[in-house]
């Protein structure tokens, strides 16, 4: 019975040693004690440009033989995504932002499209399932589709009020259905596209027209799918519009930058709440 509990006691002890081991962190010196074994890094690599640039930025050797054991495999994980890009998005060069390793859904690499902005235009490259395929999967889709969905509800508020004073601000990656960068482009946005989106024009409105608004805006973004909690706000004036921008906009939602400000809140049931 004793060399029972003493097993159970070893196979415990085991199983909390892995815990604690079993998650590896970012890209660094650190040696990790735990290796993929479906992704085995090779004894010796003749490192690429990209990837002489990547261990550049952050600070570690620029030889392959110098890396340590962990180091080498994120390395080659990092060009296996960067590769999975590249044949997904040909003619589309990704930068690298940062990379976590990890075991399967809990492994992912940052990057964002050349001439894109390196705060908003984050692409998360994530192995799909328990990748023992090499599939990955990525939001691009989402970030690409971004100025496609804002001209859509931005253009509608132009219609509306017959005015150009309109700036939408979208999310940074929309939620879409979309497959391809074709079908953004065709304009396959509607009933395909959702995010929370912040609206700001100026005008000269009451608080009555600027609900009537608000109501009739919700009603067509329900019909069209754009589902999300979208932030209406009248500024003051139109030097302030011209102020904001994607980058500064959350300085000009303080009650004394604005008129008046209203949360259109459509669920993915159609259902319109103004707030």
């Amino acid at each position: 019975m004793r060399y029972y509990k003493k097993v159970l006691a070893l196979f415990c002890a085991g199983l909390i040693l892995f815990g604690l081991w079993g998650c590896s962190g970012r890209m660094d010196n650190r040696e990790d004690t735990k290796t993929n074994r479906l992704d085995l890094p090779p004894e010796h690599l003749e490192l690429s440009e990209r990837q002489r640039e990547i261990l550049k930025k952050e600070n570690l050797p620029q030889e392959y033989d110098k890396l340590t054991q962990t180091q080498k495999r994120a390395i080659c994980r990092m060009e296996k995504m960067l590769c999975y890009l590249d044949e997904k998005y040909p003619g589309v060069e990704f930068r690298y932002l940062e990379y976590s390793a990890g075991y399967f859904d809990t492994e992912w690499l940052s990057v964002y499209p050349r001439g894109g902005s390196s705060s908003r235009d984050i692409v998360t490259v994530r192995p799909a399932g328990y990748n023992e395929n090499g599939t990955f999967t990525d939001n691009y889709i989402g970030v690409y589709v971004r100025p496609y969905y804002e001209e859509a509800i931005a253009q509608y508020v132009k219609d509306y009020f017959q005015s150009g004073n309109v700036l939408v601000i979208g999310p940074d990656s929309v939620k879409t259905t979309l497959e391809s960068t074709d079908d953004a482009a065709a304009g396959k946005i509607a009933g395909n596209c959702s995010g929370s989106c912040h609206i700001y024009f100026y005008l000269n409105l009451t608080d009555e027209k600027m609900k009537e608004f608000c109501e009739a805006f919700g009603a067509w973004c329900a019909e069209n799918g754009y589902s999300g909690d979208h932030l209406v706000t009248l500024v003051e004036s139109s030097e302030k519009l011209e102020e904001i921008s994607e980058f500064n906009q959350y300085s000009y939602l303080n009650e004394d930058t604005y008129t008046l400000q209203y949360h259109c809140t459509v669920s993915t049931g159609g259902t319109v709440d103004i707030l």
